[in-house]
């Protein structure tokens, strides 16, 4: 009988109060406590559900991600998002959603780190928010910062055996873990392709026009004419 005692190291990196989530890593330790083998990633997110206040809460796309870290051979991932707004039970929302300039600086300043050439950049936002202007902004900022940081370096995406990657562009990890748990996760080159959005489409105004006009008063005309039209009329 044999007994092997491991663990999932967590480090958090957060504002003060707890809303904004900016980092959450994640290391295999072996049983001596030391940093398992394999090599060392970021991966870039969505948003994220971590918080502070429950640092022992993980979601269906970090357990999906830690259970297949040792497969795809890394033993450490820090996992960073396009916004830092801590989501526990909603989606966040794309309406007037603005690029966050401080969760922005800090991917940067990650990205920049001269240890980061032997580390895995994944890219792993999937398709949600793919017409959203702020993540959009977001994401070609965070691809330019990595080129000019790192010229020769490459970007990553999750991948599998039966994925078409044709048809999914930088798969998300709950996509994966659901559609492709039992299969085998590897990593692929990711190339970047910036969209191009359609011009913002102008207020649609017709429904107030209508309201205005049927608050106009309306001219009604004059009792006394047909009588004067009628007398008129006769006397000819």
């Amino acid at each position: 009988m044999n007994t092997t005692i491991t663990s999932v190291q967590t480090t958090i990196v957060s504002a003060d109060d707890g809303a904004r989530t900016y980092e959450v890593k994640k290391v295999l330790l072996d049983e001596t406590g030391a940093p398992a083998p394999g090599s060392d990633a970021i991966l870039i997110g969505l948003y994220p559900t971590t918080t502070t206040a429950e640092p022992y809460k993980t979601d269906l796309s970090t357990n999906h991600l830690v259970c297949k870290m040792q497969e795809i051979g890394l033993r450490s991932v820090r996992i960073l998002n396009l916004f830092s707004q801590v989501c526990e039970s909603e989606k966040l929302s794309a309406r007037g959603l603005e690029v966050d300039e401080e969760n922005l600086t800090y991917i940067q300043s990650v990205l920049q780190e001269e240890d980061l050439q032997k580390t895995f950049c994944i890219i792993s936002w999937g398709n949600s928010m793919a017409t959203c202007r702020a993540a959009n902004e977001t994401k070609e900022r965070i691809v330019d910062c990595f080129y000019t940081c790192h010229p020769e370096g490459k970007l990553y995406q999750l991948s599998s055996p039966s994925l078409a990657l044709e048809n999914t562009e930088c798969v998300h990890v709950l996509y994966l873990g659901i559609r492709h748990k039992r299969e085998a996760w590897g990593l692929c080159e990711y190339h970047f392709q910036k969209k191009e959005l359609p011009p913002e489409k102008p207020a649609k105004r017709g429904r107030k026009k209508k309201a205005l006009k049927a608050a106009e008063p309306v001219e009604r005309p004059n009792a006394e004419a047909p009588e004067q039209n009628a007398s008129e009329k006769g006397g000819a």
